[in-house]
């Protein structure tokens, strides 16, 4: 992958997740499901990750910039902004590892269309994005751009909603967001919830049918410590998750993304998927691997694999 489109080009929210209980305190760590997923690759050495993404100029939009210069994820297309602040959330954990979300909106709800589009993606070989940047008509038209101007220029599309149900006031339209880009991209993963939410069961083969539109090339359902749930247009499965202690889920799904993009990076030439039924589900297989490791660890990014 050293010439030609070896790019993976992450697009959304990158913040501030403040981890910890009012009675306790909170902890600071870097967050935001693309920004999480780009760090994933980058701990498994994929060669080039960028992220898109915008921040404000405070003192917590610096830290996140510093903390992926870091780690080398290219942040080229990091847009700095003087006018908002940038996005925080605080994340409390019950007994079980299981998260409650309270959001401080900013500035990746405000990234235009005008500012993606000086992006170059002749060099991408995915784009992976969620849904925290269609809450608005600003960022929706940005996200539209980028996901057409991805198809022209061959990028294999991949789409996780990551729904957080706060930033939304209206679940009806939330629900067509959704629908809609299904019909745009490659690659959809959502979880049990998100099945639930889009389809009205949890019976995976009834509701990933629902969802199945001819234009995919894969769904996946992950299911939590109980594994992943994936489909094609010709063959569907499951793999069983692993057994580990849950700290905090935090992040697990973005690390699930992490790895399997990493595996079918491979098999993609020219926005197309090329992949058989058995290397599928290995990469399905070690996607849960890396899931599973990160839910033993505070934090999205911190686990070790």
């Amino acid at each position: 992958m050293k010439n030609g489109k070896n790019q993976i080009l992450c697009f959304g929210e990158v913040l501030i997740d403040f981890f910890g209980s009012i009675k306790e305190g909170f902890i600071p760590k870097l967050g935001g499901a693309p920004a999480n997923v780009a760090i994933g690759l980058k701990k498994m050495n994929y060669p080039q990750v960028l992220f898109l993404g915008k921040v404000g100029q405070d003192l917590f939009g610096r830290f996140l910039v510093q903390s992926l210069k870091k780690i080398e994820i290219d942040t080229s297309y990091l847009i700095s902004s003087s006018r908002f602040n940038t996005t925080l959330a605080y994340v409390s954990l019950d007994e079980e590892g299981q998260r409650d979300f309270s959001f401080f909106r900013g500035a990746h709800e405000q990234i235009s269309k005008e500012e993606v589009e000086k992006v170059d993606l002749r060099r991408v070989r995915i784009l992976q994005f969620g849904s925290l940047t269609q809450t608005n008509e600003i960022c929706s038209k940005a996200t539209d751009f980028l996901i057409a101007a991805a198809k022209k220029n061959k990028v294999f599309v991949s789409y996780d909603p990551n729904v957080r149900l706060p930033l939304w006031s209206d679940y009806s339209y939330l629900k067509s967001v959704i629908k809609q880009t299904i019909q745009k991209v490659d690659l959809l993963k959502i979880n049990e919830e998100e099945l639930e939410f889009l389809t009205e069961t949890r019976q995976l083969k009834k509701g990933a049918a629902k969802l199945w539109k001819d234009n995919l090339k894969v769904l996946i359902v992950t299911l939590g410590e109980k594994g992943a749930f994936f489909k094609t247009e010709k063959v569907e499965g499951y793999i069983e998750g692993e057994k580990v202690k849950v700290v905090d889920t935090t992040g697990a799904g973005d690390a699930f993304n992490a790895g399997f993009l990493y595996k079918i990076s491979g098999c993609i030439k020219n926005g197309n998927l090329e992949i058989s039924g058995d290397k599928l589900a290995e990469s399905v297989q070690f996607a849960n691997r890396i899931a599973s490791q990160s839910v033993t660890v505070k934090g999205a990014t911190d686990y070790i694999f």
